[in-house]
């Protein structure tokens, strides 16, 4: 009997956890985020072309997580494909991040998040470093 109750004590830790996990990563989360930069792999050097053309073909991109599971990234006069909006929903973990459908979202790991500083990260391709943008 006491080992029941030790099991279904932990099952509910577990549960509880996981989900202040995802309310306090969501909590965090939700706001809009300025580009900050990328953070290539060891190979690409950060003063390379091709580093440098990214983080300014990038600068002025404001991505915005609404409170509703709304994506909204914007960029006035940059590339199109920065001005989106789709749904995005974070994974049980509370770490992970699939931004629009289920089938064709794409997936990114939460390496930080904070009152500040947002970073992402997806297997193969440079870390992507935000900065909350001040509430007016």
């Amino acid at each position: 009997m006491h080992n029941k109750r030790i099991i279904t004590l932990t099952t509910l830790f577990i549960i509880v956890s996981a989900f202040q996990d995802i309310a306090s990563t969501k909590k965090l989360i939700v706001g809009s985020w300025i580009f900050e930069k990328f953070d290539f792999p060891n190979y690409i050097s950060p003063n390379s072309e091709e580093a440098r053309n990214a983080n300014k073909t990038n600068k002025g991109l404001v991505v915005t997580f609404t409170a509703d599971n709304q994506f909204i990234s914007s960029q006035p006069g940059g590339i199109k494909a920065n001005n989106a909006h789709h749904v995005y929903r974070l994974l049980k973990d509370g770490k992970h991040l699939v931004i629009g459908s289920t089938k064709a979202g794409d997936t990114l790991e939460i390496d930080k998040v904070d009152a500040f500083h947002l970073v992402l990260y997806s297997e193969g391709r440079p870390g992507i470093y935000f900065s909350r943008k001040p509430a007016h």
